[in-house]
């Protein structure tokens, strides 16, 4: 099974992870197509200033990930946070963010 590798960076220099707020959270989030599930479960946590990599083959739901983040595919299950405000269902306009 092909599968999605999320790749983030160190923290900044002189930081620890516990120093830096966590900006975007994605927790258990899936998607089907009807009974096909194209993402499964992905959790993951993105602080301030963090780079983070989105990293897999062709076909293994890289785009469908940053698609369903950006509110452009409906989430089957999970949430999306951006700060403090769960986005899960907000309208991709009023999640402030950018693809």
């Amino acid at each position: 099974m092909d599968r999605i590798s999320v790749v983030p960076t160190a923290p900044p220099a002189g930081e620890s992870p516990r120093d830096v707020e966590t900006v975007f959270r994605v927790e258990g989030l899936g998607l089907y197509y009807g009974k096909h599930q194209a993402i499964k479960d992905v959790t993951l946590d993105i602080a301030a200033r963090q780079i983070t990599a989105v990293i897999g083959l062709s076909g293994c739901g890289n785009s469908t990930l940053l698609r369903t983040i950006a509110g452009l595919e409906e989430v089957s299950e999970g949430s999306v946070e951006i700060g403090v405000r769960d986005v899960t269902f907000a309208r991709p306009r009023d999640r402030d963010i950018a693809m």
